[in-house]
């Protein structure tokens, strides 16, 4: 897969304002992972705002927890345009399986997301943990494999099983991302962006994996005039 200036991404672009249309080449994916209820209470309406779609990776077994997003929370995403990816059932580490764990893991997952009316195509690994043996299954299951790390923005080929992505954490400060989007706009690319909990703009954040910077980034990538879209709308536009 190569990254090319599609017809499809300059329409996407086409009613941004002069001074802030965006690079063409240029691609942006909001992708969230585990599933917390800060991501449905406190992230979707800032992607709403401007009806950006995003990713969600969920973790099944997470939806019966108190402190997660249920099905009906994902049922509300997905009719407005998110896609539901796949994070396995128990968000073990992979390569510390035996092949039939895995297998078993990513049935069970499977076999809940049917049962509420999901086919996940696209796959993150929990931990960002991946080896070669691991990957093969995974290949044998789902169209791509997302990475959780080194941060990295896909440039040039792209192989849909190491789809690089830009982790979001507690550490994360507007600087390091006014950076980021600077160098999207010079380059072009496609910027994967990796969060777990969100907690809104101003308030103090706790936890490692949280972020309060989701509205400036949304706000900033929308001035910019940069095309929001999802993993597998972006995996498509790559063919």
């Amino acid at each position: 897969m190569k990254f090319r200036t599609a017809f499809t991404l300059m329409m996407l672009t086409l009613f941004a304002p002069e001074a802030t249309r965006a690079n063409s080449s240029v691609m942006v994916t909001f992708t969230f992972d585990d599933v917390p209820k800060s991501v449905f209470t406190v992230g979707f309406p800032i992607l709403e705002k401007y009806h950006y779609p995003a990713t969600i990776y969920v973790e099944t077994r997470n939806t019966t927890f108190n402190g997660y997003m249920n099905w009906d929370d994902v049922g509300v995403v997905a009719k407005a345009g998110w896609e539901i990816g796949a994070h396995t059932h128990t968000h073990p580490h992979l390569t510390k399986l035996t092949n039939e764990e895995i297998l078993e893991d990513l049935l069970i997952s499977t076999q809940e997301f049917a049962a509420h009316g999901y086919a996940p195509q696209n796959f993150a690994s929990p931990f960002g943990d991946m080896d070669e043996r691991v990957l093969a299954i995974i290949k044998r299951h789902y169209a791509s494999q997302r990475a959780a790390w080194p941060n990295g923005v896909n440039v040039g080929e792209l192989d849909p099983y190491n789809i690089q992505s830009y982790a979001i954490s507690k550490d994360t400060t507007w600087e390091e991302m006014s950076n980021l989007l600077d160098g999207l706009q010079r380059e072009g690319g496609w910027l994967v962006l990796q969060m777990h909990d969100v907690t809104p703009k101003g308030v103090t954040v706790g936890q490692q994996y949280d972020t309060n910077l989701l509205e400036d980034i949304v706000e900033e990538v929308h001035s910019r005039g940069f095309p929001v879209i999802t993993i597998r709308q972006a995996l498509e536009n790559l063919q």
